[in-house]
């Protein structure tokens, strides 16, 4: 009898494994390029509105924002000199990667009048 009691807590444990090692977080991941000549753009920032998650781009314009909640965000991606751009009602699931691609377009970006003068 003691036997099978201890069989029996041994298949339960064995059944109760592989959810004990299953994740509880996401991931986003993704490139950020320029719309115009397709580079990436290297340093850019993606982040998740409203939490303190986010990433930088990497040489290859490449971003991974790790440990994210299962949940809907906005996620952010924004360049000095270029247009940020936000997508909306992105869904990240336990243990599955997210893609979003950034394509920024870049804006003129205006100082006031300059004036120099020289002395000899």
């Amino acid at each position: 009898m003691r036997a099978i009691k201890i069989l029996m807590i041994i298949a339960l444990l064995l059944i109760c494994a592989p959810w004990s090692f299953a994740g509880n977080t996401g991931k986003i991941a993704g490139t950020v390029i320029d719309k115009q000549t397709g580079e990436p753009l290297i340093g850019a920032n993606v982040r998740i509105k409203g939490t303190t998650l986010g990433a930088a781009a990497d040489a290859k314009g490449r971003y991974f924002i790790l440990q994210v909640p299962p949940g809907t965000y906005e996620v952010v991606a924004d360049y000095i000199g270029y247009h940020g751009m936000t997508v909306e009602n992105v869904r990240v699931a336990v243990d599955l990667t997210t893609r979003i691609n950034f394509q920024l377009s870049s804006k003129a970006i205006q100082f006031p009048n300059l004036v120099v003068i020289a002395k000899q």
